[in-house]
């Protein structure tokens, strides 16, 4: 009896360590690259390895690749397959390296590219032709929420994340920040339910216990540190003062010349 006790309970403090662990990658890794299994760890590593060096040779192409799903949001398993978004310039010839790239890693994983539509439902080809960029954003201004860093990113991300808020700004399109910090956290962060929910399923927990696997206090620390800013003028500000900083580096991407050309066809006409 004492012997099954012992068992039993270093079960227990074994699954609690386990949970404290994903508590602490949640809230110190905005890609949570942990998961529920050891092997999660190495298959995040490599894939976000071949991710960078895929992205490179590009020539400016790619914006920025954001891993989404359970290997973002710390309940993976070894088996759970790769979910990608890609802000691109070219659809096809992106998408194609990617996955032929992706797929000689030989994972026994099922790649999804989502190209970042799952949650937003909008495309996530970024239009070069300035005025079909501004048209783009005053359609559908929560698109701003497209331009996170994730994995990989461009200097081009930053730069037409900077022209979408030119244009937000300058052409006074309605944007409520609070819907967009939300949309932007339950895409790239995950969903609080969703996650404690795989997490009680995968670590073989009652699901009856009461308080979520993930605790809100833990959540909230998340949400501040890797979500957007509290305020679009805060946002805004900052990637101005970036820009500033890496004018001279960036002069020659696509992103610097998108942006010159939105700032200048959206300029205030002055009245004579």
């Amino acid at each position: 009896m004492a012997f099954i006790f012992l068992i039993f309970y270093t079960i227990i403090l074994m699954t609690n360590y386990k949970i404290g662990e994903i508590h602490n990658f949640l809230t110190s890794e905005r890609v949570a690259m942990h998961g529920v299994a050891p092997e999660v760890y190495d298959q995040n590593r490599q894939i976000v390895g071949r991710i960078a060096e895929l992205a490179q040779p590009l020539g400016g192409a790619a914006l920025g690749v954001q891993v989404m799903g359970s290997r973002a949001h710390g309940c993976a398993a070894d088996t759970s397959d790769l979910d990608l978004g890609v802000m691109r310039y070219d659809s096809e010839s992106v998408i194609g390296t990617f996955r032929r790239g992706l797929s000689d890693l030989n994972l026994g994983i099922e790649l999804n590219f989502a190209g970042a539509v799952a949650v937003h439902t909008v495309g996530a080809v970024v239009p070069e032709q300035p005025d079909a960029f501004i048209g783009w954003i005053e359609r559908s201004p929560y698109r701003l929420g497209l331009f996170d860093e994730g994995v990989w990113s461009a200097p081009d991300l930053k730069l037409t994340a900077l022209a979408a808020l030119t244009v937000i700004s300058r052409r006074q399109v309605k944007v409520v920040w609070g819907a967009l910090r939300e949309m932007h956290a339950e895409a790239y962060l995950g969903e609080q339910a969703r996650v404690s929910e795989k997490l009680t399923e995968r670590l073989a927990l009652d699901p009856s216990a009461g308080a979520p696997v993930v605790p809100d206090d833990v959540w909230q620390q998340r949400i501040e540190r890797f979500g957007l800013p509290d305020d679009i003028g805060g946002y805004h500000r900052s990637l101005l003062t970036w820009l500033e900083a890496n004018r001279r580096d960036v002069r020659a991407t696509r992103g610097y010349r998108l942006y010159q050309d939105v700032e200048k066809r959206t300029r205030p006409r002055r009245s004579r």
